[in-house]
């Protein structure tokens, strides 16, 4: 019996894989807590200078006396609101600038930008820790997919876990802000190769019908993250209090996920690893009771060594291959600058911090569900579909941001807006678990990995689009600038992604060949392929797949 064919048989799908499915979907909750925490971690709140010789001062009025001294020392603006940087000179109309600030704690009771003072002229160093954390995420990105496709996924999902819990445990600590940033930056790192890694044993454990749920139920833990990290971070307001408490959640996970979860069959195999990969057969066969598996029987006809010395010099010399990753790569870039250029950035929202955030997550666990019951019609037109429908609407909600009156239309554009980021949450998840769908086993991680590497390229430029306002004043569209940008990107990924390959329901590539093939027979909208052909080395004698 072909030790494949029983892996990608639908019949032996059950409990083993479900368990496995519940451990990865976990692990991902706690990628979300850790990697969205600095919505809460690092906030801005509203700031003034120290009124000199007051060492009790705060920013909230203690009585007449204290706002009779607030309104002599510091400055008002144009706007009417007090200067939040400047003091005036005692008995001068001069101001300077002051280096002690007082801030208010009606909803944070401290963050990194309040101990740290980075404000002012230290605003840039707070932008400068988010570039130098998103730095963080490329590099883990690239990093771990290399570790992976070298010492298997379960190994580096456990070492990802434990770095994690020691990183965070260490940022609590940190005792200034270089610390702060340096350590951020190694937990970005490990956290964003954990979720890659999680996400390619989810797929390579899921049998071909089972791929697209098996994705989305990945995803809704990332969800379930973000709804959780609002109600944490509600109740604790302090941000070494919550980073304490995230690095305490991530010992469960330490304590038992060596023993509970399982290495990838499909990538044990890809190493030349029979034995081992039919422990794990037998292992599915006893959870699952599937009794018309005979294990004493298994055998693998495909070439596992020659897969396992596959490397890149196959790749590159594959045109087809290299221009997957390509536009694959495009998308990853699309989807993290469009999510985090619309979802991460709760705290510039009207209305509560924590009920934003929880909103965002909320919209994305619908995003999810829609995706799986759209997804029936195939990868390709679904992805092509949201994409094009939240560049429109993003573009159109520029243009309304500049010439729409704001009195009582405000919620057009939020409406409108909201669209957008619901297909650009819907089409980020589509293109992940696309593009998994597309690369050989033998190399899979690896180039997720390179993906992965330009969605955190995307995450270090949304920030820079989405403050061309504050630099830009004086152009003549800068507040609509941010949506016109995102929704541009959204429509060029839309036609990109009409030159890969539909993958709905068809056998994942084992190696640099069958992605090859793969992309040759799936160029249309419909996945089909000649009743001789193969593909990973199974015949395929369906023409066409209704399945999920």
């Amino acid at each position: 019996m072909e030790i494949r064919a029983v892996l990608r048989d639908p019949k032996t799908f059950g409990r083993q894989q479900h368990i496995q499915w519940l451990l990865l979907a976990s692990c991902n909750i706690l990628n979300a807590l850790h990697l969205v925490a600095s919505v809460f971690i690092s906030a801005s709140v509203d700031f003034r200078c120290q009124i000199p010789g007051l060492k009790n001062d705060t920013f909230a009025v203690q009585g007449w006396e204290h706002n009779s001294s607030i309104s002599q020392y510091i400055p008002l603006k144009s706007d009417g609101k007090y200067d939040s940087c400047h003091l005036r000179v005692t008995n001068t109309s001069q101001l300077e600038t002051c280096n002690s600030y007082v801030y208010t704690t009606s909803i944070f009771k401290d963050t990194t930008v309040t101990e740290f003072n980075l404000v002012c002229d230290k605003t840039a160093l707070s932008t400068l820790a988010g570039v130098v954390y998103m730095a963080g995420l490329f590099v883990g990105s690239i990093a771990f997919g290399a570790v992976s496709d070298k010492l298997g996924r379960k190994w580096t999902i456990y070492i990802g876990l434990c770095l994690q819990a020691v990183f965070a445990l260490s940022i609590r600590f940190a005792p200034n802000l270089e610390a702060f940033i340096s350590l951020r930056f190694l937990l970005g790192a490990v956290c964003i190769g954990g979720l890659v890694t999680q996400f390619t044993l989810m797929i390579e454990i899921s049998p071909p019908n089972r791929r697209t749920i098996s994705a989305i139920v990945q995803t809704l833990g990332w969800a379930v993250g973000v709804i959780l990290l609002s109600g944490i971070g509600f109740a604790l307001r302090g941000w070494r209090d919550l980073q304490l408490c995230l690095a305490c959640i991530s010992i469960p996970f330490i304590l038992t996920y060596w023993w509970l979860l399982t290495e990838s069959p499909t990538w044990l195999l890809s190493q030349g690893r029979f034995e081992e990969a039919v422990q794990i057969v037998k292992r599915i066969k006893e959870l699952n009771n599937l009794e018309d598996v005979d294990t004493e029987q298994l055998v693998d006809t495909e070439n596992e060594e020659t897969q396992a010395k596959e490397s890149w010099r196959k790749v590159l010399v594959s045109r087809t291959i290299i221009i997957n990753i390509l536009i694959n790569s495009f998308g990853w870039f699309v989807g993290s600058m469009g999510y985090y250029g619309l979802a991460l950035n709760v705290g510039n929202l009207v209305g509560d911090i924590y009920v934003n955030n929880l909103i965002g997550g909320i919209v994305e666990v619908f995003a999810y569900f829609l995706l799986l019951i759209c997804l029936k019609a195939g990868r390709k037109p679904v992805y092509i579909l949201l994409m094009s429908i939240g560049g429109v609407a993003l573009i159109v909600s520029g243009f309304l941001i500049v010439y729409l009156p704001e009195e009582g239309l405000s919620w057009v554009i939020v409406t409108i807006s909201m669209i957008g980021k619901f297909a650009v949450s819907a089409g980020f998840e589509l293109i992940y678990f696309w593009s998994a769908e597309v690369y050989p086993t033998s190399m899979r991680n690896s180039m997720l990995g390179i993906n992965s590497a330009a969605a955190r390229v995307g995450g270090m430029v949304s920030p820079v689009i989405a403050d061309i306002p504050k630099y830009s004043e004086n152009m003549p569209f800068a507040e609509g600038a941010a949506p016109l940008i995102f929704g541009a990107f959204m429509l060029m990924s839309a036609l990109s992604a009409f030159f890969l390959p539909e993958t709905n329901n068809i056998p994942i590539p084992e190696c640099v060949k069958d992605a090859n093939e793969l992309t040759y027979n799936y160029k249309g909208f419909k996945p089909y392929i000649s009743k001789t052909k193969l593909v990973g080395e199974v015949e395929m004698t369906s023409t066409k797949s209704n399945l999920l």
